[in-house]
């Protein structure tokens, strides 16, 4: 191993590992970044800030491929880089399967950089490949040697350029940003996140791992009741998703879709700009997102939310910043369901099977918009007629299913549009609620007093880090 590059291989698809792959390139000089993309898209924002967080341009490179296969680097360029070239000496059968996979321009870019031998005697490739879970870990590695240092050197390397956008000029002397007036400077504030890539399409990632309208509004309600001003931010839920509507009196949501901010540095400076605002009493919580991984490398107190049936492999990567010596009240939350309606349904349909292996393949069997359109139906199984207007109710799941398989997607999309309407009311008569339990509630009450007295309390004095309003860090002094 020695001599050789720890690389990472990502693709610019992969939005929610940027704050990784930006935090470790700043932290951690001895990884390089390999990034794949299409090369129709625009990446000038997305190098500018890797270039930025790595201080030199020889430790990230760009290698644009076919539209395919940037979709999914983890199942063919990563795994192909992992147990071909990590091999000693790879044969000619081994490099022409890479050479295939990315053809010759990027194969020739690739080998000229990381295929150079160590030394005369020894030709294995110069490098060994990172797993993401592993780049997480990284940074959890670089936070227990120095805490204080890493939050200095990740915040410098991943804002925008203070010279080109100063952090003091984001927020009006008024207090707004842009046209939203934010709490008063002397308030304590709570960033409340929303998560909706899993239902803004049918086929959408990780419907369980969604935010709801009722959910959001609900952690709004708790954080008031604690004292907090909240800020919601995150995205905006699908127009047909739910009757709720967002009754938070600041609203951000997705901010970074106006030109100015599209840049995830320039995000970032954001963020500084009100950690500096409000120093020492700016905090997070939200559905697990990648977008909140930002905020934390600057050291916003942070929770995220998960639901306790999620696969235990699944949690690992970011339990790694849980550890007391990582990232600073950094903390997951577990509740029992998922807070939206699809997320719910597709937990019950896997609930059904003895075994999570079958019912992911049969999951990808029967297609994810009948997959949880057939745990929707089981939940509110009081409302089949209501939704599906057959008079006929199912007996068993097997019937559901059959139903569901039977079904055209106009159909689909019509009983999806049916639920949709429904009222929290009615949800409630099925015992199928959207947002969180009245258990689960008071879960993320107790985790949010635990948060702010283990950040601001008197234990906290000269035992965790701000940022002061001078854009500073340093331990809390009061």
């Amino acid at each position: 191993m020695a001599g050789r590059i720890k690389l990472i291989v990502a693709s610019v698809t992969q939005t929610g590992d940027i704050p990784h792959i930006a935090g470790v390139l700043a932290l951690r000089s001895n990884i390089n970044a390999l990034i794949l993309y299409d090369a129709g898209d625009d990446i000038t924002l997305l190098k500018a800030l890797y270039q930025r967080a790595a201080t030199t341009n020889d430790r990230v490179h760009f290698l644009p491929i076919s539209p395919s296969l940037v979709q999914e680097p983890q199942k063919t360029l990563y795994n192909t880089l992992k147990y071909c070239y990590n091999l000693l000496k790879p044969t000619t059968a081994q490099t022409n399967t890479f050479r295939a996979v990315l053809g010759d321009v990027a194969y020739t870019a690739f080998k000229n950089k990381y295929s150079v031998p160590v030394s005369n005697t020894d030709n294995h490739a110069k490098f060994v490949v990172l797993s993401l879970a592993e780049v997480t870990g990284e940074i959890a590695k670089a936070f227990r040697a120095n805490r204080l240092n890493s939050y200095r050197l990740a915040a410098q390397s991943i804002i925008f350029d203070p010279v080109q956008l100063p952090i003091n000029s984001i927020i009006s002397q008024d207090g707004k940003f842009g046209n939203v007036a934010l709490p008063s400077a002397d308030k304590t504030v709570l960033l409340v996140w929303a998560r909706y890539t899993g239902t803004k399409t049918d086929t959408g990632f990780n419907p369980e791992g969604d935010s709801d309208p009722t959910g959001q509004n609900q952690l709004v309600a708790s954080a008031t009741k604690l004292g907090f001003s909240v800020i919601t931010v995150g995205d905006v839920p699908p127009l047909d998703m739910s009757p709720v509507v967002n009754n938070a009196p600041c609203q951000l949501g997705e901010f970074w879709t106006q030109t100015q901010w599209k840049s995830r540095a320039a995000q970032c400076s954001f963020f500084a700009a009100l950690m500096e605002r409000y120093p020492g009493r700016l905090y997070q919580i939200g559905q697990k997102t990648g977008a909140m991984d930002f905020p934390a490398l600057l050291g916003i107190p942070t929770i995220y939310i998960e639901d306790s049936q999620i696969p235990t492999t699944a949690t690992a990567r970011m339990r790694q910043w849980t550890k007391p010596d990582s990232l600073q009240l950094y903390r997951r939350l577990e509740v029992l369901d998922p807070p939206s309606l699809p997320g719910k349904g597709a937990r019950l349909h896997t609930a059904t099977f003895n075994d999570e292996v079958a019912a992911s393949d049969e999951r990808r069997l029967i297609g994810e918009a009948e997959w949880r359109m057939v745990g929707l139906l089981l939940g509110l199984r009081g409302k089949w007629t209501n939704i599906t207007g057959l008079a006929t109710e199912p007996v068993a799941i097997s019937d559901i299913n059959d139903v569901v398989n039977g079904a055209t997607p106009q159909t689909l999309q019509t009983w999806k549009t049916r639920i949709n309407a429904l009222s929290d009311t009615d949800c409630q008569t099925e015992g199928f609620i959207r947002g969180y339990t009245a258990d689960d509630l008071t879960k993320v009450e107790t985790a949010l007093k635990n948060l702010k007295t283990d950040y601001s309390g008197p234990a906290s004095i000269g035992n965790v880090i701000i940022r002061k309003s001078d854009g500073t860090y340093a331990a809390r002094t009061q």
